[in-house]
């Protein structure tokens, strides 16, 4: 590759020239992902499926994963002790509420 000289380019060159790499980066991601669709497409041809129904069938087969919920009460004896009071009520909440003291004050 030739070497050119940054240095010596001006400004309004340099931008043209910055301008014209980003072009051509996009114009050959452009041209990759379109050879890839066509392979893509040539294979669902081949077993005789289209593209729509492939994807149609993996999005079937992906699961949703659950999300933790928030911490709702905390432990004030222990702060790492946390609990979203959702499932079964752990061993602290249940010693506060037996020593008297309200789930609201947590």
């Amino acid at each position: 590759m030739a070497e050119l000289n940054l240095a010596s380019l001006s400004d309004a060159d340099l931008a043209e020239l910055a301008g014209k790499i980003e072009n051509e980066i996009a114009a050959r991601e452009s041209r990759k992902k379109k050879v890839v669709l066509d392979q893509i497409k040539e294979l669902a041809q081949s077993i005789g499926l289209t593209v729509d129904q492939i994807v149609a069938a993996e999005r079937k087969g992906i699961k949703k994963t659950k999300t933790a919920s928030a911490t709702v009460y905390v432990n004030p004896d222990n702060p790492k002790q946390t609990w979203s009071g959702k499932g079964r009520r752990p061993k602290w909440a249940k010693e506060l509420l037996e020593a008297g003291k309200s789930l609201q004050t947590v």
